[in-house]
């Protein structure tokens, strides 16, 4: 299941928006994403991911081991970052 409601302690992982997407699934892929935000605006792009797997396809996870990061979505999460980028 791909959501952003789940318990972390149920989860196998956490999304941290990179994908690498197939060319066959890309057009299967937007559509999906299409769908998805004309139900509902306010919906994730991950949910557009759920309705993929709905649609039958198979959706991969890859480990990135011990790597710092952060996802920003302030000007908070923004300092986080560009820390962690200086250690590059």
């Amino acid at each position: 299941r791909i959501t952003k409601l789940m318990d972390p302690a149920e989860a196998t992982g956490e999304y941290i928006g990179v994908t690498l997407i197939e060319g066959e699934a890309a057009e299967e892929l937007a559509d999906a994403l299409k769908t998805t935000f004309e139900r509902d605006p306010d919906l994730y792009y991950e949910d557009g991911y759920q309705e993929l797997v709905n649609r039958g396809f198979k959706v991969d996870v890859e480990p990135i081991g011990d790597v710092k990061w952060v996802e920003i979505d302030n000007h908070e999460d923004l300092a986080k970052g560009r820390k962690i980028a200086c250690q590059y």
